[in-house]
């Protein structure tokens, strides 16, 4: 609960730098807005995937053949085939780490201090980038050509200085060079998490048709203690799932709210609709920022 408090604190200052970021000369806020919400949602994805991950060892103990223990015996393994889920997680979690890099550069760059933040922030980004490419020609061939290309012009108009009488110019030229990268990178992770609910929906079943095998006599003294064990795992399943959909939700308005701030660099007055969308998504997101252990009785 504390941790929830502290997110809802968090985006309630957020809101308020919206509203400053609006009428002001430069939408220094709405950068910051915009990178932050995002890192939100990054940090809520790997607190799910976390979850998914215990999912994975648990549906791993289930499904283990009858016999003698071995160093495989709880290893997800289907016919001596792995169907590990982590290096897709971790894969995906690295995408979704780029486009909190690129959206820092961003909010580095509208600061009037960038001189000394911009190098740091575009080798982070460069490093996320290689991270990412290194990981998609492991896990995600399909998309090597797609994701090889992802803010490519990007890392070359920082390698060059940046005056800054042509701050806003760069700003512009990486925002509008970037915001079909963008909605490429956002629409491979919302369907990375469409991906993802297929195998928790796998291990709900198997869960569900196992403790239907073994389940204790009604009535017995194993019963109820039983029983709330699996009506646990279940809605931590349901947590879990409601999240994904929670966090597609949010990614899927970070390309409207980038073109939204890029509109604003030309319009002194225009809408923060996107933005706030985005924010009133995070605060959705982080509202399954539950531990189960902190309600058993």
């Amino acid at each position: 609960m504390k941790k929830i408090k502290i997110g809802r604190l968090v985006l309630i200052s957020l809101f308020c730098a919206i509203i400053f970021s609006a009428c002001a000369s430069a939408p220094v806020g709405k950068y910051k807005v915009l990178k932050d919400s995002s890192q939100s949602l990054l940090t809520n994805t790997t607190d799910t995937y976390m979850r998914i991950e215990k999912l994975q060892a648990h549906f791993a103990v289930l499904s283990a053949k009858d016999g003698p223990i071995d160093i495989n015996t709880f290893k997800p393994l289907i016919k001596g085939q792995s169907f590990d889920i982590t290096p897709a997680l971790r894969y995906r979690e690295q995408a979704f780490e780029v486009l909190v890099k690129y959206l820092n550069v961003l909010n580095v760059l509208a600061s009037k201090d960038y001189v000394s933040d911009i190098d740091k922030s575009s080798i982070e980004l460069s490093s996320s980038l290689q991270t990412l490419l290194e990981k998609t020609n492991a896990v995600d061939a399909a998309n090597a050509a797609q994701v090889a290309g992802i803010f490519g012009t990007l890392v070359d108009t920082l390698s060059r200085p940046i005056v800054e009488a042509k701050r806003i110019d760069a700003l512009k030229s990486i925002m509008d060079s970037s915001q079909e990268d963008l909605q490429t990178l956002t629409k491979l992770l919302i369907g990375s998490n469409t991906k993802i609910k297929d195998f928790v929906d796998l291990a709900r079943i198997s869960i569900i048709n196992h403790a239907n095998e073994v389940r204790p006599q009604h009535n017995s003294p194993l019963r109820y203690d039983y029983d709330k064990n699996i009506a646990n795992q279940l809605q931590e399943i349901e947590e879990i799932l409601a999240s994904l959909d929670a966090i597609n939700k949010g990614i899927e308005k970070i390309p409207a709210a980038h073109k939204e701030i890029r509109v604003s660099l030309d319009q002194k007055q225009n809408s923060i609709e996107a933005l706030k969308g985005l924010v009133q998504e995070v605060q959705r997101v982080n509202k399954f920022y539950r531990s189960l252990s902190q309600t058993k009785s």
